[in-house]
């Protein structure tokens, strides 16, 4: 990988940190409701499927 590649991977980890905290955030936030928590949980979930799901069907030659 080129010297430039590697530059990448500050951004990266940066944005990761922020990803990590605006969820901790939200999750103290909502302690006590349980209900939207499982909503918001299973809502990430579905997304993180359909993200796969169009990933495979884009990125896989057949």
């Amino acid at each position: 990988m080129p010297v430039f590649g590697y530059t990448g991977f500050l951004p990266f980890a940066l944005e990761v940190f922020v990803l990590y905290q605006l969820l901790f955030a939200l999750y103290k936030k909502l302690q006590r409701k349980i209900v939207l928590k499982s909503m918001i949980i299973i809502l990430l979930l579905l997304f993180y499927a359909g993200v796969f799901y169009l990933i495979d069907t884009f990125s896989l030659i057949r």
